[in-house]
């Protein structure tokens, strides 16, 4: 049975890979399967970076009072979008 937590997580890696996947589709970008391998490192390697952020997002999200707790996943879901963004744009850069 999967936890909430691992559900979670799950839930944020998804948002990176969909915020990578947007970037490419976006820019019109048909990346080797090597390049995309780089880009799915470089989204793990920041996605503990971006829990803390994400946390903080989600936190005060709900400390914004009534209706807060329908915005903080989404917060934090945008944070993790931002990720693979960055992952993707700044592989495909580089």
């Amino acid at each position: 049975m999967t936890s909430s937590l691992d559900a979670v997580g799950k839930f944020l890696a998804d948002q990176a890979m969909q915020g990578a996947a947007d970037y490419l589709k976006a820019h019109d970008l048909q990346p080797t399967d090597a390049v995309l391998g780089r880009i799915v490192g470089s989204i793990r390697a920041r996605c503990k970076a971006a829990l803390a952020e994400a946390l903080q997002d989600g936190k005060e999200a709900l400390d914004a009072g009534p209706g807060g707790a329908a915005f903080a996943p989404a917060t934090m879901a945008a944070t993790f979008r931002l990720v693979g963004i960055e992952a993707a744009r700044d592989t495909m850069e580089g």
